[in-house]
């Protein structure tokens, strides 16, 4: 990995990232970054199979990650702007490495729940659990100002719980899912101050 190349993996402080993971992610905090990726943490991604990859790609491999294979000293926190990567998370020399997000494209993950949810704001694809896990689910997603529907797919959540969209910047959307669990609705809104992470929508 090149973090100087095309400007696409930035640093930030610590300060920021701390106080933002604190204040707005519901399943962890994040950590201190340092001034510059050490070859520790390179090695770090490496091991993980992360080297190399934009937001998209590495929100892809983690989500299709069991829980048990996720790694427990990465943080991996979405935001409507940038993936946080906080590298040796909980160890002395910790690092944040930020990937930034496509520029036509919000990603919201969803943990539909029948009885156990959790408060949550911007997703952590490493610590955040959902209660049904691997559940086949029917989603129709569709845009709240046309009334057109943009997906209607069947989808099984991640072995955490979750089910992840991408969907268009600065929309409104009735997102519903159908299971043997039973059934709900949550309304999705993907602008700049929004949550990308949602576990509010009840099956009944």
């Amino acid at each position: 990995m090149t973090v100087t190349s095309a400007g696409r993996i930035k640093l930030r402080t610590a300060a920021v990232i701390a106080a933002l993971a604190l204040a707005l992610s519901g399943c962890a905090a994040g950590g201190e970054a340092g001034e510059g990726p050490s070859p520790q943490a390179v090695a770090e991604l490496e091991t993980f199979g992360l080297e190399r990859l934009d937001a998209r790609e590495t929100i892809t491999r983690l989500d299709a990650m069991t829980v048990a294979d996720r790694p427990e000293n990465l943080f991996a926190s979405i935001t409507p702007a940038e993936l946080q990567l906080t590298v040796a998370a909980g160890e002395p020399g910790e690092e944040v490495v930020v990937l930034p997000m496509p520029d036509d494209a919000f990603y919201v993950s969803i943990a539909p729940f029948a009885t156990q949810t959790h408060e949550c704001f911007y997703h952590s694809l490493t610590t955040c659990l959902g209660e049904f896990g691997n559940l086949d689910v029917d989603v129709t997603v569709t845009d709240r100002e046309t009334g057109k529907v943009v997906e209607q797919t069947r989808l099984t959540t991640f072995d955490n719980g979750f089910l992840g969209l991408w969907l268009s910047r600065g929309s409104s959307y009735e997102v519903s899912m159908t299971s043997e669990k039973g059934a709900g609705k949550i309304i999705v809104e993907t602008d700049d101050d929004d949550p990308t992470c949602i576990t509010t929508l009840q099956l009944s």
